[in-house]
């Protein structure tokens, strides 16, 4: 039988807490090196893909119509067509994973409603805009539509005129 007053109350969350902030800010600083490290990834990926679009643009607008140069192109176009969706389909991973690494680093510095508020204010925004400028160009139809009558009878006028002129002559 235990007795409770004789019993000592463990304090080890006190010494977790401190061991979670300590961890918090390891892993944040673990976090910032793999975004850096996916950062250089891309720029080197999106490097060799430019390479690898300026071959199939210059092989694919090279002069030479000899079938060795031919042979060339159909051998090396199907080379750099598999780069290019490699090159392609490696930096959309390296995003994915970077937006992914970013969302768990702002999650733990506590930014992550902050930028995710901020982005669909930048999307409303984006799409209040879009709106107002589809619905000027929209007036803008529908005014010329109700002016065509007029322009039309300018234009009647205009011809008429004209046609007036050339026969005084």
């Amino acid at each position: 039988m235990k007795i409770p007053f004789l019993s000592q109350k463990n304090n080890s969350s006190i010494i977790k807490r401190m061991e979670a902030y300590n961890n918090k800010s390891e892993i944040s600083k673990k976090l910032i090196n793999e975004i850096n490290r996916i950062d250089n990834q891309i720029k080197s990926i999106t490097q060799s893909l430019i390479d690898a679009q300026a071959v199939s643009i210059r092989s694919a607008l090279s002069s030479n119509n000899n079938w060795y140069v031919n042979l060339q192109k159909k051998w090396f176009g199907g080379v750099i067509q598999h780069s290019l969706s490699w090159h392609r389909d490696e930096l959309i991973f390296l995003y994915k994973e970077r937006s992914k690494l970013q969302k768990e680093l702002d999650k733990l510095n506590g930014k992550l409603w902050t930028k995710r508020i901020t982005r669909w204010a930048l999307i409303l925004l984006l799409l209040i805009v879009s709106l107002f400028i589809f619905w000027i160009i929209l007036m803008g139809f529908i005014t010329a539509i109700y002016l065509l009558p007029i322009w039309g009878s300018i234009l009647l006028a205009y011809i008429l005129l004209k046609g007036r002129s050339i026969q005084r002559f």
